[in-house]
């Protein structure tokens, strides 16, 4: 399959089904070409882990992982939310959130409503490494100080 973007504003779906590609099968995409790096995707957790949700915490792991071996899909993802998901997203640790950090050092949107059991050393390392975040959401965010 030669998968060819060219300036349009590429589905979630079509991004969706490459992550899955690559989760599920581990095949490495050569044939995904960007003809323009400056494109901005929107990759929304609800609708990424929807088909994972009675695995949720390993989805999201599955997800990091699969983003840190494919470096050059991570600067597909600009923003990340999970205001949408349901409460099992209050699973979500310091350490899930400083690895989708490394993995996705271009955000420039991250929403993590409701993740209760994150705290500021979390917070102060996005800060740090993500240099282009412009939107940080925390509402309910209980263990931020």
């Amino acid at each position: 399959m030669n998968l060819f973007f060219k300036k349009l504003v590429v589905p979630n779906e079509i991004i969706y089904q490459i992550l899955l590609v690559l989760e599920e099968e581990k095949k490495v995409l050569t044939n995904l070409r960007l003809a323009n790096k400056s494109f901005f995707y929107t990759i929304s957790t609800h609708f990424l882990f929807n088909k994972f949700k009675p695995k949720c915490i390993q989805s999201l792991q599955n997800f990091t992982k699969t983003l840190a071996e494919f470096k050059h899909l991570s600067t597909l993802v600009k923003e990340v939310s999970f205001s949408e998901l349901t409460p099992r997203w209050t699973e979500v640790t310091n350490s899930h959130v400083i690895e989708l950090a490394k993995v996705l050092p271009e955000l420039i949107s991250l929403d993590l409503e409701m993740c209760e059991r994150i705290n500021d050393s979390a917070v102060q390392y996005i800060i740090e490494n993500c240099k282009m975040l412009e939107e940080l959401t925390l509402n309910d965010c209980i263990g931020i100080n």
